[in-house]
């Protein structure tokens, strides 16, 4: 595992905003670590670029840090298809960042 690899688990969420995104807080603690040390490294809304795993399921995208606080991890309809999410449902992730 990569030095820039986390792993974490968080219940499954929706923004009860239009567009009803799905997404997992990163922890707290993980978060603030994550933004300590690779705060250089953000882009655009302050995100971190990553690969995510969830299941057997990988893909390239953005945490991105939100003013509620935190990382968030959206995730996809098609992820949430083929390992068979659902709301409210504690999720294994695991995020490496990448371009650090």
């Amino acid at each position: 595992m990569s030095a820039h690899t986390f792993r974490f688990s968080a219940k499954l969420q929706k923004f009860q905003e239009a567009g009803g995104w799905q997404f997992l807080v990163v922890p707290k603690s993980l978060a603030m670590q994550l933004r300590e040390r690779y705060r250089p490294n953000h882009g655009g809304w302050g995100s971190l670029r990553v690969r995510a795993t969830v299941g057997k399921t990988s893909w390239l995208t953005s945490i991105f840090w939100l003013k509620r606080g935190g990382y968030y991890l959206f995730i996809k309809k098609q992820v949430r298809e083929a390992e068979a999410l659902r709301l409210g449902k504690l999720i294994k992730a695991t995020v490496t960042l990448i371009n650090v």
